[in-house]
């Protein structure tokens, strides 16, 4: 393996290690130090790289999707800054669950009142990791303030009375 596969490998494994949490991977690292479970490891792996030609997997369909799943910032700061990845993943955990910016305009409106970068993604779920990803960029203190003044945009009302006060209010 070369350098740049060697680091994709790595990505990988920090992804699943915060899919699958740390206990699973504490769990794992005990299971590779007893001989049997290595030996079978490595015969499945053997079998594995020797049949790759009929795993029906598409590699950059799968690549995609994670890379989607989990924005970069969020891996990235993990062990790096464990208060910006503290704040991010709570922030993050309540946009995938709707909870806060339920909808892409939203997202959208919310990005550009705090002045930043204009997000053009297409879906609500590329827009979700594009705003963890901008947010990454600033200082913890000022993610905090950027976060806090989201009150005045959860819980909007659409029903026809809201959707009223805003049209009066506009006039």
């Amino acid at each position: 393996m070369n350098d740049q596969q060697d680091s994709k490998l790595l990505a990988d494994l920090v992804k699943l290690m915060i899919k699958h949490g740390p206990d699973t991977f504490e769990s794992l690292s005990k299971k590779l130090s007893s001989p049997e479970f290595t030996q079978n490891l490595s015969n499945t792996l053997l079998n594995l790289s020797k049949n790759r030609g009929n795993i029906q997997l598409n590699k950059k369909n799968v690549q995609s999707k994670t890379s989607m799943n989990i924005p970069r910032a969020l891996i990235v700061f993990k062990d790096k800054d464990s208060e910006k990845y503290e704040l991010l993943n709570r922030f993050y955990n309540k946009l995938v669950m709707n909870e806060l910016l339920p909808s892409l305009g939203e997202i959208r409106e919310f990005v550009s009142d705090l002045g930043l970068k204009e997000i053009k993604e297409k879906s609500r779920q590329k827009a979700v990791n594009s705003l963890i990803n901008l947010l990454a960029e600033l200082p913890n203190e000022q993610i905090k303030l950027k976060i806090s003044s989201l009150r005045k945009y959860s819980g909007g009302d659409r029903s026809l009375q809201g959707w009223s006060d805003i049209i009066l209010n506009k006039g």
